[in-house]
């Protein structure tokens, strides 16, 4: 094996659509029944929100296996060496950092109707972290004897910003926000 990496970075492609987050909390999915209590969306959105301590300070991310899942359910429909694209780069590919820098930890909030478990059909208010400009950098290691040809890492990364996005309500859900651009793609020799 012969790992190579890949700085990238995404860029939003449209801040009216820009990105949409929806962390899931499990506290209160297991083994509680969700009892009712006065709605706040700052709350709401606050909780939305992906937070960590990133270089000393508060910031917003994306998880990595986002990025990795959203590349994976997009090459499904590609070939490396005459097998799936999507076997071959799961078992050949990793994303760092765990946790991608948005570089930032402010937020403006998004409030709309949306379904919240368990789904009983209803809809309720739902008020989500939106960013409507965002930049992510992050590296992609691979194993360059079997992917001898990057370039295809890059396409999946450009179809993926129009077909499949990030975060929530994104076109792979059949809505408008998280598309982007891929900006940066350096192969390091």
């Amino acid at each position: 094996m012969k790992f190579k990496k890949i700085h990238v970075t995404l860029k939003n492609l449209d801040p009216e659509y820009g990105l949409l987050m929806n962390q899931y909390h499990v506290e209160g999915q297991i083994g509680e029944k969700l009892k009712p209590v006065s709605y706040s969306v700052e709350e709401d959105a606050e909780r939305s929100a992906y937070f960590a301590e990133i270089d000393g300070k508060r910031q917003l991310y994306i998880p990595s296996i986002n990025v990795y899942t959203m590349i994976l359910q997009t090459a499904g429909r590609r070939k490396i060496g005459g097998k799936s694209a999507k076997g071959v780069l799961a078992g050949l590919m990793k994303i760092t950092p765990a946790k991608i820098p948005l570089g930032t930890d402010k937020y403006e909030i998004d409030l709309r109707g949306g379904r919240r478990p368990p789904r009983t059909g209803g809809r309720v208010p739902v008020a989500r972290a939106y960013l409507p400009k965002w930049e992510l950098h992050f590296d992609i290691t691979y194993d360059s004897e079997y992917i001898t040809n990057p370039n295809i890492i890059r396409e999946i990364l450009e179809e993926a910003g129009i077909r499949s996005g990030l975060g929530d309500f994104r076109p792979q859900h059949l809505g408008p926000f998280g598309t982007f651009i891929v900006t940066q793609f350096d192969v390091e020799e």
